[in-house]
């Protein structure tokens, strides 16, 4: 199946930067208030879901699916879930870094279920890309104007190699009270993250 991409309602910046990211073939889902970012980046979704609470003005003629507000899902892993039983596997969220810290840091988690469902996820935000692995690699083409940053999701990593960076790792256990990984750089063309057993939360950041 083709991309989902997934609108969510956190502040988003640099519009024109995350426009060139949309694909003519992406199935666009907006979390509530990820209408109003819609609408913004000039796209029109395909489904529109969540409690409807923050939304300033819904499309018309989308179809929507309304839930109640009292609810254990954010508005974010109700649209991740309904889009996982639809049968994508690939995503990218926009309007899902930024804002308030405790919804960005639930967004992380979000990046966490895809990949314990076997499917990937990267948030986007301006300069900001975010990707989840577990008991795998990322392969990255080289980025010279940005830090790549890697850290342990969801307890202890273990044989952690990275290739292609000044700083490399081989077979190494990473735990989060230790954050090691931080501002490595691209060395080569390509550069390899993997992970033997556990999850890495990965930035690349671009340099100031």
């Amino acid at each position: 199946m083709n991309r989902c991409l997934l609108i969510a309602a956190g502040p988003m910046r640099d519009i024109p930067a995350l426009q060139k990211r949309v694909l003519p073939d992406d199935f666009i889902l907006c979390a509530d208030g990820g209408a109003d970012n819609a609408r913004l980046l000039g796209v029109r979704p395909q489904l529109v879901l969540g409690d409807l609470d923050s939304v300033r003005q819904l499309p018309a003629g989308i179809p929507t699916e309304r839930f109640p507000p009292e609810k254990d899902d954010t508005d974010t892993m109700l649209a991740l879930k309904r889009a996982l039983e639809m049968g994508y596997r690939s995503f990218l969220l926009l309007g899902a870094w930024g804002g308030r810290p405790d919804h960005a840091y639930a967004n992380l988690c979000a990046l966490l279920y895809l990949a314990a469902h076997g499917a990937a996820g990267m948030i986007a935000d301006g300069d900001t890309e975010i990707y989840m692995v577990k008991d795998g690699a990322l392969q990255l083409p080289k980025r010279a104007e940005y830090y790549v940053s890697v850290f342990p999701f969801d307890g202890p990593a273990e044989g952690v190699t990275e290739t292609g960076m000044q700083y490399g790792l081989d077979n190494a256990y990473l735990q989060t009270a230790d954050p090691i990984g931080v501002s490595n750089a691209f060395l080569e063309e390509q550069a390899v993250i993997s992970v033997k057993r556990g999850t890495l939360l990965i930035f690349l950041c671009r340099k100031e």
